[in-house]
């Protein structure tokens, strides 16, 4: 369905008035036709502009789902591949305990990042301790960021264990992640619904 028929079907429907001819002069039969008029039209304005803000935001995240790795954070600012790298140490760390294969996938992200040597040190450093989601969750600025953010910690998390998948149902609704967004994101990492 096109995004205008959605909102024709949204918008109130309001019933024609028609006056007598005889009861107001013409100017103002004129004028008072008009005033209608222009409202409809700024509201019909403001709808669209509303629509295309919601059509940018969903394809943004859309395009963010459909990068093929989430963890390969070439692209991605120094701030926002330290945040990411501190999302996959604590998924990896959810259910108590750090596996070499998580380990393997946080180093792997690690190096795809653009981090001067220090920071890779430091993040390096940390993934041996779980850090306070808390402090990530806030970090966490747009929808865009909150999506990767899930996206990365479902691919560090062993998926099958059952305080993991605690883990990330947790983080999904503290992300205030839409439904869909999470259901697609998990069957793309093979995680049962």
């Amino acid at each position: 369905m096109r995004l205008t028929a959605l909102l024709d079907r949204l918008s109130p429907r309001r019933p024609a008035v028609d006056a007598p001819a005889s009861e107001s002069p013409p100017a103002e039969a004129a004028e008072a036709a008009a005033t209608p008029a222009r409202a409809t039209a700024g509201r019909r304005e403001l709808e669209l502009t509303l629509a295309r803000k919601i059509l940018e935001t969903h394809l943004r995240v859309r395009r963010a789902q459909m990068q093929g790795d989430p963890t390969d954070l070439r692209g991605v600012e120094r701030d926002a591949a330290r945040l990411l790298i501190r999302a996959m140490v604590a998924a990896a760390h959810a259910d108590g305990r750090l596996d070499p294969m998580e380990e393997r996938r946080i180093g792997r992200a690690l190096a795809s990042t653009r981090l001067n040597d220090a920071e890779r040190a430091e993040l390096e450093a940390a993934i041996a301790e779980p850090p306070g989601l808390e402090p990530l969750l806030r970090a966490v600025a747009d929808e865009e960021t909150a999506t990767r953010f899930y996206a990365v910690s479902l691919a560090a998390a062993e998926r099958g264990r059952g305080a993991n998948k605690a883990y990330l149902a947790y983080l999904a609704s503290r992300l205030k992640l839409p439904r869909d967004v999470v259901l697609r994101l998990n069957r793309a990492f093979d995680v049962p619904v």
